[in-house]
């Protein structure tokens, strides 16, 4: 240590900049590398998604929400569209997962309620893609294909009414409001839906149903931005239903006004996944609430990406996506750490081969 250091003194400011530099790289490869980002998951992860039974996508839309389900006998389900602002993320988040399925349409579109980061994306997926069923909320909307109900909730934003008037624009396309029913898909899943009971509630966001999917032994639910006020609705009409999640998609991006104890308490779930995208959520409440009820794991998108989870008869695989962009950073990493060494080897070299001609020069000279 102590020769390394009086070499380093008597390099130059340049090569002394280089060795740092290098050593810099050398330990954010290391990082990568041992929080197993990118190489490993990018070769075999997603391959080892697309190969399982049943895939669940839990989508990285920041502050927002959007999810997709490829069922084993490839009934495709997106459950909300993420916002305005991450339409060109959770389409090329769609469409990928759909080409690698071999997927052209979609069979089942469910819009929880009518906010823009649950909506925001519909328009762009229903202009792209033929959607076979829609399933809308209870709620109306200011578009002019709208059919007036007396005694619904109107929202009045854009966004929503742009929604509206995309579905019902489509094409051969069955739209329905959200209602309790149970959907199979084969022998190995079903879908069930417990919808809001109420016509009217105060916040639009108690309007979000509660989404039971359940796949080889395996459950997942989905609650949109289901309010305290939902979640005792559907404990109070669900008193008698023994139900266990191994995947629950954390309601209204882990507000502290969602997901209490007694619902916590229900529905036992194994992970937990947070779609979130600010510096607000998840709430510390709420975090701290799932780990009191013994959720072993906690994903969060804005801090690992999008979740994928693979679902076969014997077998279950999580893959978190974000890792995809640190790829390149650590193929250039290697490229850099190449160069640099390369720069010191020549250094050397030629440092090397100016000794020796100093040397012959003065024997020469001696002589």
């Amino acid at each position: 240590m102590k020769k390394f250091f009086e070499n380093v003194r008597k390099m130059s400011k340049n090569n002394i900049f280089m060795l740092f530099f290098l050593i810099i790289l050398i330990i954010f490869c290391i990082f990568l590398f041992l929080n197993n980002y990118s190489i490993q998951l990018f070769v075999n992860g997603m391959n080892q998604i697309y190969s399982s039974e049943m895939q669940v996508y839990f989508l990285d839309v920041g502050q927002a929400s959007a999810n997709l389900i490829v069922f084993p006998n490839k009934t495709s389900l997106v459950i909300d569209t993420g916002s305005s602002d991450s339409e060109e993320a959770f389409m090329k988040s769609v469409s990928e997962i759909l080409h690698k399925n071999k997927i052209n349409s979609i069979d089942y579109l469910i819009l929880t309620h009518s906010d823009d980061d649950h909506v925001g994306g519909a328009s762009a997926l229903l202009k792209s893609f033929q959607v076979n069923h829609v399933l809308r909320p209870k709620i109306l909307s200011t578009s002019p294909l709208e059919d007036k109900i007396e005694g619904y909730e109107v929202a009045t934003t854009q966004s929503y009414a742009e929604t509206i008037t995309a579905v019902y624009s489509e094409a051969n396309c069955q739209v329905d409001y959200i209602e309790n029913s149970l959907i199979s898909f084969g022998d190995n899943a079903t879908l069930q839906i417990f919808a809001a009971e109420e016509e009217t509630y105060s916040d639009v966001n108690s309007y979000s149903p509660f989404i039971y999917v359940q796949s080889f032994g395996r459950s997942f639910m989905f609650s949109g931005d289901a309010t305290s006020e939902r979640e005792e609705e559907f404990l109070n009409q669900n008193s008698n239903l023994d139900i266990n999640v191994d995947f629950l998609a954390v309601a209204h991006h882990g507000s502290r006004y969602s997901s209490t104890s007694e619902f916590l308490e229900k529905i036992n779930p194994t992970y937990a996944i947070v779609s979130a995208g600010d510096n607000l959520h998840p709430s510390r409440d709420v975090l701290e609430r799932l780990q009191e009820c013994g959720v072993e794991k906690i994903y969060v998108t804005k801090e690992v990406g999008m979740i994928a989870v693979g679902v076969s008869e014997n077998s279950v695989k999580i893959r978190t996506m974000s890792k995809f962009i640190d790829l390149p950073i650590f193929v250039v990493c290697i490229l850099m750490i190449a160069f640099s060494i390369a720069h010191f080897k020549n250094l050397n070299v030629d440092k090397f081969s100016t000794k020796i001609y100093l040397n012959k020069r003065k024997k020469l000279l001696k002589n």
